[in-house]
């Protein structure tokens, strides 16, 4: 579901020759996603899976919102500072959230039970 609505925030966007930067970059991101995505589902297994839904609603929500706020921007131009603010934390954060999902394994779960 998060994938089709960034599909659809960058075809919004698509005539916005301004912001080719920002979609390069929102584009990678959304690679990315994707990516972990299919790697917390991989191992098949429902707790590992809910133990990253996290970090992957996380990534999402930062890339959704970084849609959000540059379509704002062809609005208003005075957004596109704040559009370009969020963009730039959102992208170290997602990558962290990335390299935590991309390194994770269902067996590291046992470390947070008790």
């Amino acid at each position: 579901v998060f994938a089709e609505k960034m599909a659809e925030y960058d075809a919004a966007l698509a005539d916005a020759a301004n912001l080719a930067d920002q979609k390069a970059k929102l584009l990678a991101m959304t690679e990315e996603y994707k990516k972990a995505v299919e790697l917390a589902t991989a191992p098949k297994d429902q707790d590992y899976l809910d133990f990253q839904a996290r970090a992957l609603v996380e990534m999402a929500g930062n890339i959704i919102i970084s849609y959000l706020l540059l379509t704002d921007s062809l609005r208003d131009a005075k957004f596109l500072p704040v559009a370009n603010n969020f963009l730039k934390l959102a992208y170290a954060d997602n990558k962290q959230r990335f390299e935590y999902v991309s390194n994770g394994k269902p067996e590291d779960l046992e470390g947070y039970r008790l």
